[in-house]
């Protein structure tokens, strides 16, 4: 009986430890006091649904920026939910530029002067990375559709010029057109692949 019994014993102690695996083997959430300055101090800034539109001199729209969701972290960076950019070009026409991600990576010292003082006319932004799933396209006035995607692309919004080393696919009147990087100016309509272009062009298309 006693044999029995110290088998019972066994077999309910190894059923407990098995209920207490998970507890077990997860790492200890730390309490409130055991929290340091610099693991709250990871981010200053966040901001949800924005919408930022950038003027050129003459009031007309040089480019806007959405996403719905902004951080901007101690070390500079400002990383991008789901962004936006719309660049708009003096004919009237525009191209929408969308990702599942991006960052800014560094802000010029007019963006410095907009933190201080508030004004929206200094603020401007160098470059934007635009990271997973990246798509640029146009639609012009007689209903063409231009696209390009690539996994990463860098865009600054103010010269409208486009850069990547990653894999880039055209698509759009007629052209099926892939290449391992490219150069784009979108206010010239240039576009300069970098290497091992391949494609097709099917004017039925």
């Amino acid at each position: 009986m006693r044999k029995t019994g110290a088998i019972s014993a066994l077999v309910l102690l190894l059923f407990l430890l098995v209920l207490n695996v998970p507890a077990l083997l997860r790492p200890a959430v730390p309490t409130p006091d055991q929290v340091s300055p610099a693991d709250t101090l990871d981010f200053d800034s966040y901001a949800s649904g924005i919408h930022t539109i950038l003027f050129r001199a003459d009031g007309s729209i040089e480019y806007t920026l959405q996403a719905e969701e902004q951080i901007h972290y101690m070390n500079g960076i400002t990383q991008l939910r789901s962004p936006l950019i719309q660049l708009y070009q003096d004919s009237g026409e525009h191209w929408n530029i969308v990702a599942r991600s991006g960052r800014i990576q560094s802000l010029s010292n007019a963006d410095q002067e907009y933190a201080e003082t508030g004004k929206e006319d200094e603020f401007h932004i160098e470059t934007i990375d635009l990271i997973d799933d990246v798509q640029v396209f146009q639609v012009d006035n007689t209903g063409n559709r231009m696209q390009m995607s690539t996994s990463f692309l860098s865009v600054d919004p103010t010269t409208e010029t486009l850069t990547t080393d990653a894999t880039v696919r055209l698509q759009g009147g007629g052209i099926d057109q892939t290449a391992e990087g490219l150069f784009a100016d979108l206010t010239q309509n240039t576009i300069r692949f970098n290497a091992q272009v391949r494609g097709v062009y099917d004017p039925a298309r």
